[in-house]
């Protein structure tokens, strides 16, 4: 079912905008700015703006309107040509910057427009079978949903956006850990507060080695500014995550993982890694051992996604999540030795187990 919907993707999106109907004319429309680092390839195709062609590191910015119709937990995305900023969201604006320096200047002219206690910079990874329209679109959704107050940043990785091409992501996952470092690294920013990263499926494969590298390698002042790890449905080698969490100091383990039993995308990338389970599959109590706090959405029922989205497309959920980013830890307090497993279903938390 995951390939036949893959040979429909949906249409790119980025920079089309509806000559007939002006976002700017729209009533209740929001609008949130989407800073971009990414290794991709540019584009001049319509729409595309980052191929998923791999390439050194990039950075652009966009804007996305919300349309006054959004509901909490669904992406109301065009399905044609040309979005309509009443009912759809629409990326406009798309600008691609020079280098290190206008993006530094560019997250800094961000961070000046929060209030004190706000200027946290929010790292978005995304999984795979993603184009960069559909991680805009995530990116966007989410920050809407979240109500997140910090400055939203997608880093967006070399996917194919197919879900055929599982050799080409994971291989495109790992080759741009080395991306996110340098991008961290050259964010040495006073003006931020924090960091806060949420990655999804393939994403945290990006998110975990990057941490790995820099826990032994990088700036420690660097891992002393990470506020909160989210990890939704991460499809990550069990081992493997085993040897990037024993590198990161037991005190900055502030890793939050959400999974769900029913999450049909994992199953099928188990089978194509050769029945090697995935963390997002991975039972709670040994997670809890490794100082990890685990949301268990295996009673949230979702249609949408194969149950592999639960983070963003169930509205108790991503509300929650939002909690946590902007609160400090409504989860609970996911620091070392408080670790825990909180089970969620049916639209609240229906239990919670240390």
């Amino acid at each position: 079912m995951l390939l036949l919907v893959a040979c429909a993707p949906e249409p790119p999106l980025i920079g089309i905008e509806n000559p007939n109907v002006r976002s700017e004319d729209v009533p209740g429309i929001r609008r949130h700015q989407i800073l971009i680092a990414t290794t991709r390839a540019p584009s001049d195709a319509s729409g595309v703006f980052y191929d998923s062609s791999r390439s050194k590191l990039g950075f652009a910015k966009v804007d996305v309107t919300i349309p006054p119709v959004h509901q909490t937990g669904k992406l109301e995305r065009a399905r044609r040509f040309p979005p309509d900023p009443r009912r759809e969201f629409v990326v406009e604006n798309p600008i691609r910057l020079a280098g290190k320096s206008e993006f530094r200047s560019q997250v800094s002219a961000e961070l000046s427009k929060r209030s004190i206690g706000n200027k946290d910079l929010l790292v978005f990874v995304h999984g795979y079978n993603t184009t960069l329209s559909d991680a805009v679109l995530q990116l966007a959704q989410f920050v809407e949903d979240t109500d997140y107050k910090g400055v939203p940043l997608l880093f967006s990785w070399a996917s194919s956006g197919h879900a055929v091409n599982y050799l080409y992501d994971i291989n495109s996952a790992v080759i741009a850990r080395d991306s996110l470092v340098e991008l961290v690294s050259s964010l040495n920013l006073t003006a931020i507060e924090g960091y806060d990263v949420v990655a999804h499926s393939m994403g945290t494969v990006v998110a975990m080695e990057a941490m790995r590298l820099i826990s032994r390698e990088g700036d420690p002042g660097q891992l002393r500014r990470l506020e909160h790890i989210v990890l939704a449905s991460p499809d990550i080698d069990l081992d493997l995550f085993r040897a990037q969490v024993s590198a990161v100091p037991e005190h900055r383990r502030r890793i939050v993982i959400l999974t769900s039993s029913d999450d049909k995308a994992l199953k099928l990338s188990q089978r194509i890694a050769g029945g090697i389970q995935r963390v997002g599959q991975t039972d709670a109590e040994e997670l809890i051992q490794a100082g990890i706090t685990v949301i268990d959405l295996s009673q949230v029922e979702d249609t949408g996604s194969y149950s592999h989205s639960k983070f963003s497309d169930a509205p108790d959920v991503v509300r929650r999540v939002g909690e946590y980013l902007n609160n400090d830890g409504s989860f609970g307090d996911p620091r070392p030795n408080t670790s825990q497993t909180i089970v969620f279903g049916l639209g609240a938390a229906i239990g919670t187990s240390n």
